[in-house]
């Protein structure tokens, strides 16, 4: 063999070797408390988009490849990788860098351990039926699995409207009012115009 192929050959196995080697040894459990970040707009459960796709199942399969999510950026659109160690490696240290206009405002984790760890969680998470697997596993709670997710309609209780403040998330409704348009102020002191029934 010639030498210089060798050499290159030997240079770009110590390269696959070397990258892989930042997350081959991540820890999941420490990936899904970082996958906190994450949960602001992802979710593990299938069809439940968010912001951004459902993560559930989309391990070894394509970037943008959730039919029911409609906000792909026509960049990652038009990507062919496959969600792996190596692509997500490359999406988690800069977004923008590895598909450059994309819809993604995340900066990224300069961290490879952080990294690493991710990888090792969504590696499980991504799967089909991760998001139950990491629960059952104990790396995550089934709120973490859901993301940032408001609880369904169908649940909310028909008494809310008689909690505590504390318990309405700070928001005081100005007595009297049962119908219509109204203003609540917020601790912090913000209006927020809200139109309510009357239940």
């Amino acid at each position: 063999m010639n030498p210089r192929v060798y050499f290159l050959l030997s240079a770009m196995l110590f390269i696959f070797v070397a990258s892989h080697a930042a997350y081959a040894d991540g820890d999941p459990k420490r990936g899904a408390k970082v996958y906190g970040v994450c949960a602001a707009c992802h979710s593990l459960e299938p069809v439940l988009n968010l912001t951004g796709p459902s993560l559930a199942g989309l391990w070894g399969k394509k970037a943008a490849s959730v039919t029911d999510f409609v906000r792909y950026s026509s960049a990652l659109k038009e990507q062919v990788f496959v969600w792996d160690e190596t692509s997500l490696n490359a999406w988690l240290t800069e977004p923008n860098a590895f598909v450059p206009g994309t819809y993604m405002t995340f900066r990224g984790i300069d961290d490879k351990q952080v990294r690493g760890d991710l990888v090792a969680f969504l590696k499980i998470a991504m799967a089909p039926g991760g998001g139950a697997t990491v629960v059952a596993q104990g790396f995550a709670t089934e709120e973490l699995a859901r993301g940032q997710a408001p609880e369904p309609l169908a649940n909310a209780s028909p008494e809310e409207d008689e909690l505590a403040p504390e318990d309405r998330h700070q928001c005081k409704r100005p007595a009297g009012r049962q119908t219509g348009a109204d203003t609540w102020r917020h601790a912090g002191g913000q209006s927020v115009n809200r139109v309510f029934g009357s239940g």
